[in-house]
């Protein structure tokens, strides 16, 4: 008996001896195992974006903003009723009950999100249910204070903050900023702790964008499409405003467009930045590349004389004619090709020059590639290589058989703005934040040829022009009508009655401040673009010069005085009655494109003869005089009623011409 109370002593005593040693290896020693028990109970590790860099226009406004938002997550180890739980939960957020309990079925799961980027009120409502086995997490909301506007530029984000399309997928990773993980400890009960804020201050958050977007021109531009669409019950409408200077785009819109709150619930095909993404042939605003592929070779002068053969000019068993079949022309110079929108005109001044020049110009214009890499989704359009048939280069000569985005063929009529400099069209204003250097200008055109398609597409806007209802008072426009046909995509060919109507241009011609395309897909009706786009961009046109500060001037409409002034030095006399041309000084027709004198007549020992100037508008004398190499004296104003010397006399480099207008 005594021997059996010792060994349940000794047992007693080694088993207390046992505990006691156990509990001070739990207390004191190490055991790793334990250790990843404790943290799995006690702690969880989560992946945490940083905060998205907001993006602003030129001016500061904001475009788009990340806000705190606050995100619900679950331990479903922690949770004891599944059923009680989702029923409380669901109404206050977007999941159905079914979708919660399917969601914390795993009890293995200690971290499980149910719902993204709360609001404070529902934060708040949540926490008032004294739930166990939930907590928050703040995290940042992306917002679009302006809804709609520029949506199809910016793009949108998706649920973890990663840009999907525009510029927040384009400058991603300059936007995002660099994620960290993040430890969320849990109390003695298993409940998860709330994220202390200096956590947040520890994150490499992004950078912010400034963009060259003005919201004002933005907005307007978009209300004009949309009004436009309306009008004319098109299909759609795009439009892009560029700064001559140096390409940035000022306004990029497209109609119809979406809220960008809410953009994942638009279609891909609305969601489309047709100005970048849509390819289209370009009409006649095509024809002054194939004019300014002359001028570079010296092909052609702006005075040089085509046969337009009474509006129907074959090549082999095709016929070419002018858009508009009452156009019967027949003998017409560079100017008035442009000026009138001659297709024949065009063509034959496209096999002077010949496919390979062209094409070589035409590439050098930026046509065939992207423009940029600051625009994602950009098609660098079609642009087939020589050699071409004659019927082809006729068609691509005017626009047709060719196809380009909207930002090419503006910024190719902004090279021709700035004096002959192409530039690389731009979104962001900061190029360190581009991500890659930007291909600097490089010149395309002298001075002087850019000098001569100005004014050749300021005669478009004259009261003889395709383009006159594109004008605005105040601002001289230099600009182009072009009315396309639609492409068949299925049948081949072109589609009945599909229309796409664009103008283009920029002002004020003596200065350009902006380059503006509208387009207009598909109107009902009337469809050329002088009574459809022209208009149009006169609106935005106007709005723009205004917007910027830009001041007006006194405009002449008949012959655009202003800007002959510019163009040819005709500066008045001091009673206001006389303008005076000086051949040979700078911006004359002599130094526009080169040896002009070559076309005027001679008489048998060399001097060259006086034109018949009579019935004339200064505009039209302008043109006639421009390869004399005298001085020209112009008076009074209208047509012209006499001239000294007479018609056919002849005329030497020290005599001055004088014209008398009425």
């Amino acid at each position: 008996m005594k021997t059996r109370q010792i060994l349940l002593f000794l047992a007693f005593t080694i088993a207390w001896a046992g505990l006691l040693l156990r509990g001070f290896y739990i207390k004191f020693g190490s055991d790793a195992r334990l250790d990843r028990q404790s943290t799995k109970q006690y702690e969880t590790k989560i992946t945490l974006p940083a905060l998205r860099g907001d993006i602003f226009d030129r001016s500061g406004k904001e475009l788009a903003v990340s806000v705190p938002a606050h995100s619900l997550f679950a331990d479903s180890f922690l949770i004891e009723s599944q059923k009680t739980f989702a029923k409380k939960i669901a109404p206050l957020i977007k999941l159905s009950e079914k979708e919660i309990r399917k969601a914390t079925a795993n009890k293995k799961k200690r971290f499980v999100w149910l719902a993204r980027r709360l609001t404070l009120q529902q934060k708040k409502a949540i926490e008032a249910l004294n739930l166990q086995g939930v907590g928050f997490i703040e995290e940042s909301k992306r917002v679009y204070p302006n809804g709609p506007l520029a949506a199809h530029v910016l793009g949108f984000v998706g649920s973890e903050s990663q840009g999907l399309e525009g510029v927040e997928k384009q400058f991603n990773s300059v936007l995002k900023g660099d994620p960290r993980d993040l430890t969320v400890q849990r109390d003695a009960r298993g409940r998860p702790l709330f994220v202390e804020a200096s956590d947040f201050t520890k994150r490499h958050d992004g950078r912010s964008l400034n963009l060259t977007l003005d919201r004002d021109l933005q907005y307007y531009l978009e209300r004009q499409l949309e009004l436009a669409v309306m009008r004319h019950q098109a299909k759609g409408a795009f439009g892009i405003i560029l700064d001559p200077e140096n390409s940035g785009v000022m306004a990029m819109a497209n109609y119809p467009s979406f809220d960008l709150n809410s953009a994942k619930s638009v279609s891909a095909e609305l969601r489309k930045n047709r100005v970048v993404a849509d390819i289209f042939e370009p009409g006649s605003t095509f024809k002054i590349f194939t004019v300014a592929a002359g001028l570079r070779d010296k092909k052609i002068l702006p005075n040089s004389v085509f046969d337009c053969e009474d509006g129907q000019f074959q090549i082999g068993k095709h016929f070419i004619r002018e858009a508009d079949q009452k156009h019967k022309f027949k003998m017409l110079t560079v100017n008035e090709i442009i000026q009138k929108s001659s297709n024949i005109g065009t063509t034959k001044m496209a096999f002077r020059i010949g496919d390979e020049r062209l094409f070589s110009a035409l590439l050098d214009f930026g046509f065939g590639k992207a423009s940029s890499t600051e625009f994602l989704g950009e098609v660098g359009g079609i642009l087939s290589r020589p050699p071409w048939r004659k019927i082809r280069l006729s068609n691509i000569s005017f626009g047709q058989g060719v196809a380009v985005n909207a930002l090419q063929i503006t910024n190719g009529y902004a090279a021709i703005a700035n004096g002959g400099m192409l530039s690389e069209p731009f979104l962001v204003a900061n190029e360190e934040d581009a991500g890659e250097p930007r291909i600097r200008s490089r010149r395309v055109l002298s001075k002087s040829q850019a000098l001569a398609l100005t004014y050749m597409l300021l005669g478009v806007t004259s009261a003889e022009g395709t383009g006159k209802s594109a004008q605005v008072k105040g601002y001289p426009v230099a600009g182009k009508t072009g009315t396309a046909q639609k492409p068949d995509l299925i049948n081949g060919g072109y589609e009945k009655g599909a229309y796409i109507s664009s103008f283009i241009g920029f002002l004020p011609a003596q200065n350009p401040k902006a380059v503006i395309f509208v387009a207009i897909d598909t109107p009902k009706g009337v469809y050329y673009a002088s009574e459809t786009a022209a208009p149009l961009f006169s609106k935005v046109a106007g709005y723009t010069m205004r917007k910027l500060g830009v001041p007006r001037v006194e405009v002449e409409s008949e012959a655009i005085s202003q800007f002959l002034s510019e163009a040819f030095q005709i500066k008045p006399s001091p009673s206001g009655e006389v303008a005076h041309l000086k051949a040979g000084t700078a911006g004359s027709a002599e130094q526009l494109v080169g040896s002009a004198s070559k076309e005027s007549k001679r008489t048998s020992d060399g001097a060259e003869v006086v034109p018949d100037l009579k019935g004339l508008s200064l505009r039209e004398v302008a043109e006639r005089v421009r390869s004399l190499s005298g001085s020209v004296n112009f008076y009074g104003s209208g047509q012209v009623t006499s001239q000294s010397p007479p018609a056919g006399e002849s005329f030497a480099r020290n005599t001055t011409l004088q014209v008398f207008f009425e």
